[in-house]
């Protein structure tokens, strides 16, 4: 099949960005050393749990034993220009392990809560494979409310309760929005947290 030079543009920077994911990927699957450790010291506005993966989701009860999830919550609150706070914003990250220290799944949150609208706003990104470059294949997405994301115009029509692929999102030369959500939105939130966890200090149990 005959592709545009802008095509093949398109084409080459996804292959990029997900090259870049899967790097990402890579660097928070030897943060897997936390599980066996405890947190020395955390930033204010965050919180790290650890429990056990339960019917696909972490679960952080205390009698937990074979701990082999983390959760790294991140909570931020949005002022007034008076200085009253309008609202809070937290952004999650989840990582799954098996018993070698393999990552095996990642679960990100985003979620914003107007105080004075009452509007809330979740997006959520499962990676059911991290250690795929496929990231179409193995990347879903879903979101609770109708708004946009920066720079994203068009994925509204995205908008579901239900996770859909990566591959479902529309990426042509009129529109290549899963690039820029890719580059925008979901590297920027795993950089994020990979930097962030590389400034835990923490020792082992």
């Amino acid at each position: 099949m005959f592709l545009s030079k802008t095509e093949n543009r398109i084409l080459k920077a996804e292959a990029f960005l997900n090259e870049e994911i899967h790097s990402l990927n890579q660097k928070l699957e030897t943060y897997s050393s936390i599980l066996d450790s405890k947190i020395v010291k955390l930033p204010s506005n965050v919180q790290v749990k650890k429990g056990k993966l339960i019917k696909e989701d972490c679960d952080f009860k205390e009698k937990n034993e074979n701990i082999n999830c983390i959760r790294i919550e991140v909570i931020n609150f949005k002022f007034t220009e008076s200085g009253n706070t309008e609202g809070d914003f937290k952004k999650c990250l989840t990582l799954f392990f098996d018993s070698s220290g393999k990552l095996i799944k990642i679960k990100s949150l985003v979620y914003s809560d107007s105080f004075i609208t009452s509007e809330k706003q979740v997006i959520e990104i499962l990676d059911t494979d991290p250690q795929s470059k496929n990231i179409e294949e193995s990347v879903f997405i879903r979101f609770q409310t109708p708004e946009k994301i920066p720079s994203s115009e068009n994925i509204v029509q995205y908008y579901d309760k239900k996770f859909i692929p990566f591959k479902s999102i529309e990426n042509s030369k009129v529109s290549p929005i899963r690039n820029q959500l890719k580059r925008e939105a979901y590297i920027k939130h795993l950089k994020s947290f990979e930097q962030l966890l590389g400034r835990l200090e923490f020792n082992s149990s």
